[in-house]
C-alpha cells in the first residue's frame, strides 16, 4: 500500500514537472494582433486600415456597400493602390462562398492611385460584390468579412508606377509596401429582407 501511494506521488510530481517544462499551452500563447481600438488593424510602416458598411444586413448583393478606410500615422505622404485591396469572406452559417474571376485582361495594378498625407484618412468605397478582377458569390446567411491589403515591393518600384507618381501624388510621396489585414465585421445576406 505504501509503495503504491509513493508511486502515485512520484508520477504526479513527474507530470507536474513535465507540464511546467512544456511551456504555455496554445491558448496561453500570445496571438498575432489583428486589431486595435475602434476596429483598426495594427499599424504597419505608418499605415493602418479598417472596414465598415452602412448595410451589414442586405438583400441585394449589387447594393452592398463596403468602405475601406486608410489612416497614415506617419510623417510622409503615402501612395495606396486600391487594386491591392481584396476581401476575405468566412461563412458562419451558410455553406458556400466562391470567388469567380472575370475573363479577359487584368485590371492595371496602378489604376486609381490614392495619396494620403501625414495624419490623414482616406476611404475607398466599393458597391456590390466586385473585388479586383472578379466577383464574390455568397449563399444566404452570415459571413465574417475582412479586408486584406497587400503591395509587393516589385510592384511599388515598377517603372510605370514610378513615372506616374509625380503627376498623380507629388514628389514627396512614397509607395506604401507591406501587408495589412482588417479585423472582421459580420455581414448578413438575406434575400427575404424588406426594402
Amino acid at each position: 500500500m505504501i509503495l503504491r501511494g509513493r508511486s502515485i506521488l512520484v508520477l504526479a510530481g513527474l507530470a507536474v514537472f513535465l507540464l511546467s517544462c512544456a511551456g504555455p499551452s496554445a491558448s496561453d500563447r500570445p496571438q498575432a494582433q489583428v486589431e486595435t481600438l475602434d476596429g483598426w488593424s495594427v499599424v504597419e510602416s505608418g499605415l493602418r486600415l479598417r472596414v465598415h458598411s452602412p448595410n451589414q444586413a442586405y438583400r441585394d448583393p449589387g447594393a452592398f456597400v463596403l468602405t475601406v478606410e486608410f489612416e497614415n500615422l506617419g510623417q510622409t505622404p503615402l501612395v495606396i493602390f486600391p487594386t491591392g485591396i481584396s476581401r476575405q469572406y468566412r461563412p458562419l452559417d451558410s455553406t458556400r462562398v466562391t470567388y469567380e474571376p472575370y475573363p479577359g485582361p487584368r485590371i492595371s495594378p496602378w489604376k486609381d492611385l490614392l495619396a494620403i498625407g501625414p495624419q490623414e484618412r482616406r476611404a475607398v468605397r466599393f458597391i456590390g460584390m466586385r473585388d479586383g478582377d472578379g466577383i464574390w458569390q455568397l449563399d444566404a446567411g452570415s459571413h465574417a468579412l475582412s479586408v486584406h491589403y497587400f503591395v509587393a515591393a516589385d510592384l511599388a518600384w515598377n517603372a510605370a508606377v514610378q513615372a506616374a507618381l509625380p503627376r498623380a501624388v507629388g514628389e514627396a510621396a512614397r509607395v506604401w509596401v507591406g501587408e495589412l489585414k482588417s479585423p472582421e465585421i459580420i455581414v448578413r445576406f438575406d434575400p427575404r429582407l424588406g426594402n
